[in-house]
């Protein structure tokens, strides 16, 4: 008769139960979501509001949570943002599609405008201002080149703009930056996500010209 070894039960874990602090901050969450969500509740002045109230139901101590707040790194993207902001309502993304245009053809357009996206989005978020600036220009540039394939370029576009987002300079991998461990050498880690993100935006460029122009992948 066979013997069935049984693993050796690990000790259980004792979870304590949600503080009423913790019960309200995600309540406050939920409410964010589902504003945004169904009411078109505007993000920021949201969470704004929600962490204001959170604040004056004492469920967090504010002094402390401003001094562990990253302001070195929110002070970097935000004035990143604002350059960028301001280059494309100066005309800049208005000269970056003329110069593609210049240097690029109805075959290559896919990865010279893939390349300046991701190497912008190094820089800026894709989402809040990559694509809304770019996405407009890619008729008007398909114009200049004389293409007609449209999605071929827009999906240059998006992919090359969301392969650099690691970049610290970036919005989300500035995020992942600030919220590195005590332990972590940021100066090091801050040198490997730029070279990541700039690498990103050679390799997202041609991986997509390759995919979407070469062999007309959908």
């Amino acid at each position: 008769m066979k013997t069935v070894m049984r693993p050796s039960s690990s000790r259980a874990i004792q979870v304590e139960p949600f503080t009423q602090a913790q019960l309200l901050t995600l309540g406050g969450i939920g409410v964010l979501i589902i504003g945004a969500l169904f009411f078109k509740l505007d993000i920021g002045l949201g969470a704004f509001l929600i962490g204001a109230i959170l604040s004056l139901l004492k469920v967090v101590d504010e002094g402390k949570a401003i001094k562990a707040m990253p302001w070195g790194t929110i002070v970097m993207v935000t004035g990143v943002t604002v350059l960028v902001k301001l280059m494309e309502k100066i005309g800049g993304m208005d000269l970056f599609a003329s110069i593609i245009a210049q240097i690029s053809n109805a075959w290559t357009v896919t990865l010279i405008a893939g390349f300046i996206a991701g190497l912008l989005s190094a820089y800026a978020s894709t989402t809040g201002v990559i694509l809304p600036a770019f996405i407009p220009l890619a008729p008007v540039l398909l114009e200049k080149v004389g293409g007609t394939a449209l999605m071929p370029l827009l999906s240059a576009i998006i992919v090359c703009g969301f392969l650099t987002d690691l970049s610290p300079l970036s919005t989300t991998g500035a995020v992942f930056l600030a919220n590195a461990g005590e332990k972590t050498n940021k100066t090091k880690l801050f040198r490997d996500m730029l070279i990541w993100g700039l690498s990103m935006s050679v390799i997202g460029a041609i991986i997509s010209w390759l995919a979407f122009t070469v062999l007309r992948l959908p």
